[in-house]
Parts: structure tokens; C-alpha cells; sequence
């Protein structure tokens, strides 16, 4: 995995700056986990295609994403995400409005000054 061999090449470089790891995450969320799918199968339907970012992409509640970042802060010691909403404005407004504040004080989103350096 990237992650691990990054984490080898700083164990071998005793004056390396710790990397800071960043997850690129699609998202299309839904008041229930079914909603999210059913939006997903609309997408692709009105496209005409089945939607493949470029990246994960995360199909569920704005609950679970916020989940799932915290679990893969601590097993990944992620420094920060970018959410990428699939559909403007409908999933944008759900990540402002019901994931951002599910992350502040939690596990998956640092406090002010937790993990800067001077």
C-alpha cells in the first residue's frame, strides 16, 4: 500500500516531516442509506452512463460518511478529506448543513491547532 511504503521512506529519513494524508472522497447522500441509492440509480439513469469519478465514492447517509471518516482517521491518520459532491446543489447543501457539523469535536475532523506545526 502507498501509505505504508510513505511511512517506511520516513522511518529511513530521521529528519523527514511526517506526511500528511488526505482522502478524495465522491459523495451522494440520502436521508436513509436506500435514498442514497436510489439517487445514485437516478444519476446514472439521467446520464446515460454509470457515474465512475476518479476517486472513492461514498453512497449513504450524512451519519455514516461521518462515521466511516472518523474509523479512517484512526486507521489511516488522515490529516483531512475533500468531500465531492455529486450533484449541486442537493449534495453540497447535505454536506454543509448534516456532515460538517457531525465532524466538529469528533474524531474525524481536528480541532483548531491539532496537528499544525509551528
Amino acid at each position: 500500500m502507498l501509505l505504508e511504503a510513505l511511512q517506511e521512506i520516513e522511518k529511513l529519513t530521521p529528519d523527514a516531516t511526517e506526511a500528511e494524508v488526505y482522502a478524495d472522497v465522491a459523495v451522494v447522500l440520502g436521508d436513509t442509506d436506500e435514498h442514497a441509492e436510489t439517487r445514485l440509480a437516478q444519476l446514472n439513469e439521467a446520464a446515460g452512463f454509470v457515474w465512475a469519478p476518479d476517486t472513492h465514492v461514498f453512497v449513504g447517509t450524512a451519519h455514516r460518511l461521518a462515521r466511516e471518516l472518523g474509523g479512517w482517521r484512526e486507521q489511516f491518520g488522515l490529516s483531512g478529506v475533500r468531500l465531492r459532491p455529486a450533484v449541486l446543489p442537493d449534495d453540497a447543501d447535505r454536506v454543509i448543513r448534516d456532515v460538517a457539523p457531525s465532524l466538529v469535536g469528533s474524531a474525524a475532523l481536528p480541532t483548531a491547532g491539532e496537528g499544525q506545526s509551528s
